[in-house]
């Protein structure tokens, strides 16, 4: 025990303990008023409570009080049946898991039409990206904190976040709220920009497109412009919209991209493409004339890259992290051991001794389970019902009336059939038509007529 007095042999110290009293009466005669041990004493048990405040917080598990059948039951009365599971999902995960299954939710309930559901879900879910990721000395000073993949709130991927802007930015837009979906895009950019504590140009092409279009929406010709001279210089084949364009398709393809933790601990984050999918081209018919999407947007290749350059890892610090908090917390606590051993054979720094050996070790304890606590394997949860790719095309349709059939291809222009989608232009406002398309489903798959 670190406190615990020593016996000492009188074998081989007893000169050296007398010397030491002579010095101690000498001390005392010549006017030097020694401090009481106990008042010493005190110090030290002041530094080890401090020590042993700052080691219980550090062992103290951040819980969430459990959600009682009621609760959920109550939440999820006005979910609709295929998406509770979603939503469940929602409330049983707690803060950790809040931002991800809201983007599964959001993205679900959209897919089935849900669509004032689906924009709550998006805005739990930006409210949560922004507490963190938004570009102010704020949000710097919280990522700054703690940096730790195992037991961080989950805010995605910079790939996750723009796509979570993405679909609240086509949320706004099927109100006609074109205002704030171009507000969308233009954040769902700057996500894209800043990825971890790097900054990087804007390469996602869609959310500079989508910025242009909503602004040819709203009469803004300048504003357009601008946005659509990203999109040459980073789709320089693609043709743009003329300005008697009114109706605006949007056709997304595959399967959500994979997370895989690779390495030492596991502490590199790996993407790759998904798998599991043949469709990769689609055409479109609207009012008999067919013309090919134009894939505007490879959601994989944003997930593999940071800046449009390919990344082979990622999140690769946190082993280091770990490695060095062992070893202060190794060294500490073997600089307590030295001075416990020193103030036990000392007579005129005991106190001191035993303080600092008090102090030392409870500090390294704390480091040592910091380091513990520490997970080094990557966070590999992922959005999975997010898409591979995302194709565009825009076109003049009558407002009174605009029958569109999608037809989703393989790599050699064989069309998947039961992919196909068919269905009527929703006009926005009388003068704007939109459509929104997936070759697959965001719903989870149900059984029996449950989840």
């Amino acid at each position: 025990m670190v406190f615990g007095r020593q016996p000492r042999t009188t074998s081989s110290t007893g000169d050296a303990s007398s010397t030491a009293g002579a010095a101690r009466a000498a001390e005392t005669s010549a006017g030097g008023a020694r401090a009481p041990r106990g008042l010493r004493l005190d110090v030290a048990g002041r530094i080890v409570v401090i020590g042993l405040g700052l080691l219980l917080q550090a062992c103290a598990a951040v819980g969430e009080p459990p959600v009682s059948q009621a609760a959920l039951d109550t939440y999820l009365e006005d979910k609709p049946e295929p998406v509770r599971i979603l939503y469940a999902r929602v409330l049983l995960g707690g803060r950790r898991g809040l931002v991800l299954n809201h983007m599964h939710a959001g993205l679900a309930a959209m897919d089935m039409g849900e669509f004032e559901l689906a924009e709550q879900s998006f805005d739990e879910a930006i409210r949560g990206i922004e507490a963190v990721y938004a570009n102010d000395p704020g949000a710097a000073r919280a990522r700054s904190l703690w940096h730790e993949e195992g037991t961080k709130d989950f805010k995605g991927e910079p790939y996750e976040r723009v796509m979570a802007y993405y679909y609240r930015g086509l949320l706004f837009m099927r109100r006609g709220d074109f205002e704030n979906a171009r507000a969308c895009f233009k954040g769902g950019a700057l996500q894209d920009a800043f990825a971890e504590e790097e900054q990087h140009r804007c390469d996602f092409a869609l959310m500079s497109f989508l910025e242009g279009w909503a602004s040819q929406c709203l009469g803004d010709g300048d504003l357009a412009q601008t946005a659509y001279q990203d999109v040459q210089r980073l789709r320089p084949d693609f043709t743009l919209p003329p300005p008697d364009h009114n109706t605006l398709i949007l056709a997304e393809t595959g399967r959500a991209p994979r997370k895989l933790a690779l390495g030492e601990g596991q502490h590199e984050l790996v993407c790759k493409r998904g798998v599991g999918f043949t469709e990769q081209k689609v055409r479109v018919t609207v009012n008999e004339k067919t013309e090919d999407a134009y894939p505007m947007e490879d959601v994989a290749w944003q997930a593999m890259t940071r800046g449009g350059r390919p990344i082979e890892k990622i999140l690769q610090g946190h082993v280091v992290f770990r490695r060095t908090n062992q070893q202060i917390g190794t060294a500490l606590t073997g600089v307590a051991a030295a001075a416990a051993i020193a103030g036990a054979h000392s007579e005129d720094h005991r106190d001191e001794l035993l303080a600092a050996s008090a102090a030392a070790g409870v500090i390294g304890v704390t480091q040592l389970l910091i380091a513990s606590k520490v997970q080094t394997r990557a966070d590999t949860r992922a959005w999975k019902n997010l898409p591979d790719a995302v194709h565009v095309l825009t076109c003049r349709t009558d407002p009174n009336g605009g029958d569109v059939t999608i037809r989703f291809a393989d790599a050699s222009g064989n069309e998947i059939v039961e992919q196909r989608r068919e269905g009527a232009v929703f006009f926005i406002d009388g003068r704007n038509g939109m459509v929104w398309v997936r070759s697959r489903s965001a719903v989870p798959i149900q059984s029996a007529g449950k989840p």
